[in-house]
């Protein structure tokens, strides 16, 4: 009743853009002032009747667009229309500009069609786009704005991203957890042991218990149990096949007693446990009690 332009865009079949407008959350902005729909739309007048073209979500993003269309002072290429009916919005827009063309966009596009569901591919393309950017690479390339086979180069760019922040977190675990290294001479005379067609022993350093944490995909690599290995609170060790000594199968942490506190394989989950349990037994069994308080009580500069 208060807005005096929702009947008319009502009328003119915009009735899903009154519904968005109608939304708390919406983030498009009208002008209450204006004399005129389009201007109460804050587009140019030719974009009205694109919009009454189209209906649901499409109608409201594509407004939106139209928005940043006008906003920015520009009059964009109709090939803005293509793409948002692959799901561009006006800020994936106004990033890609940057790079290239809208044209040259919807051209790649077009190419990637009947390859991926376009909706998928936008997501995809943006993200690498992002990642390859953060990056440091040439983004006035050709090659590296539209890559030939989006998914492989998707792939590649999350891998490098990964190894970069992992090495990253490497770095600095290494330099803040210094005294697990130290401590690893020592605790190996004590932790160590084997049996049948498995070992385990003590972490070597830090940066070996954030990359058992991130194959295995579980949280033994954060801070907290690197701080109580490097405190002597616990000890992080590491079954292992004999078959296969340096592949992280099974991580255990040991308190300075000698018990088992726990431990995970991948994704926390405990493969053959009933087996697992047993062997452990074995092994809590072996420990000695003295030299457990020995290993626990030996002084270390960089241990507090």
């Amino acid at each position: 009743i208060r807005n005096k332009w929702f009947e008319s865009l009502y009328k003119m079949g915009l009735g899903d853009i009154v519904r968005h407008k109608l939304d708390p959350h919406t983030a498009l902005k009208f002008n209450g002032r204006a004399k005129n729909v389009w201007n109460y739309l804050k587009i140019y007048k030719p974009r009205l009747k694109e919009l009454m073209k189209t209906s649901g979500r499409d109608q409201y993003k594509l407004l939106d667009i139209f928005q940043s269309e006008r906003a920015s002072g520009e009059h964009w290429d109709d090939t803005v229309i293509e793409l948002s009916k692959m799901g561009f919005s006006a800020e994936d827009l106004e990033y890609v500009k940057r790079f290239t063309t809208a044209k040259k966009l919807v051209n790649y596009f077009e190419k990637q069609r009947g390859r991926y569901a376009l909706g998928g591919a936008k997501v995809l393309y943006m993200d690498y786009l992002r990642m390859k950017e953060s990056s440091g690479y040439d983004m006035t390339s050709s090659i590296t704005i539209f890559p030939k086979d989006l998914v492989d180069a998707h792939k590649k760019i999350v891998e490098e991203v990964n190894k970069a922040e992992a090495d990253k977190r490497k770095k600095e675990a290494e330099a803040k957890f210094k005294a697990i290294s130290n401590r690893y001479k020592g605790a190996d005379k004590v932790y160590h042991f084997e049996k049948g067609a498995y070992i385990i022993r003590p972490a070597k350093t830090a940066t070996e218990i954030v990359d058992e944490g991130r194959i295995l995909h579980h949280c033994v690599g954060g801070d907290n149990y690197l701080t109580r290995h490097a405190k002597k609170k616990s000890i992080i060790c590491f079954m292992r096949r004999k078959k296969s000594p340096n592949k992280p199968y099974i991580t255990v942490e040991v308190s300075p007693e000698g018990k088992i506190l726990q431990w995970y394989g991948i994704y926390d989950s405990k493969p053959n446990e009933a087996k697992i349990d047993k062997w452990l037994e074995g092994y809590r069994e072996s420990l000695d009690p003295k030299s457990l308080m020995r290993e626990a009580k030996r002084k270390s500069k960089l241990c507090s």
